[in-house]
């Protein structure tokens, strides 16, 4: 699993300690001390992390990505993911630089989305970037539904409509352990 969100949410998750710098963002690290600090986790799942950067470096990695369409593949290649059966890449919500390559290395898109009014309405920018990248291999979920809560079940239906039979069969409901677990500072393992 590698992690392309600055924000680090699934590093949390893994227990990964926020002051780690290490990760994807490094431009300068190379494929031997990524995978060797994936394996270095306690769980089964190997994981690397985007690591952390000031803004100034954010910017400056954005760009970089923007101008080498290689960037992501030429790191999977080192990683040697092809010994992988599965390998997952998290993205940040959006159209940025990390999103297109990653989508443009992946083998199937699952875009996640919560059914609220921001996420509907946001779909759209999603539906033009499939578009322009000519992406045939996408799939939808709804995370962190509430079917008690009207509006959202309001919103599902508008989605089952609009993406037809590429929404999965049935939403994933709102759970607070993940919220919960973060704000204790506990890994999803432990909680």
């Amino acid at each position: 699993m590698l992690e392309l969100d600055p924000q680090n949410t699934l590093g949390h998750w893994f227990g990964m300690d926020p002051e780690i710098r290490f990760g994807l963002c490094r431009l300068q690290s190379n494929a031997r001390e990524l995978a060797q600090y994936g394996q270095r986790h306690t769980t089964n799942v190997q994981f690397v992390p985007y690591g952390s950067e000031s803004m100034r470096d954010l910017l400056y990695m954005e760009n970089t990505v923007s101008g080498r369409s290689d960037w992501l593949a030429t790191r999977l290649n080192a990683l040697e993911a092809e010994n992988y059966d599965l390998v997952i890449l998290d993205v940040a919500a959006g159209t940025g630089p990390m999103t297109r390559a990653a989508i443009q290395q992946a083998d199937l898109v699952i875009n996640v989305m919560q059914a609220n009014s921001s996420c509907y309405a946001t779909l759209p920018l999603f539906m033009q970037l499939q578009s322009e990248l000519s992406l045939h291999n996408v799939v939808h979920v709804v995370n962190r539904y509430n079917g008690r809560n009207e509006l959202q079940r309001e919103i599902y239906k508008h989605l089952e409509n609009q993406l037809g039979s590429t929404l999965l069969g049935s939403a994933v409901t709102e759970d607070t352990s993940a919220d919960t677990a973060l704000a204790s500072q506990q890994t999803l393992f432990i909680h």
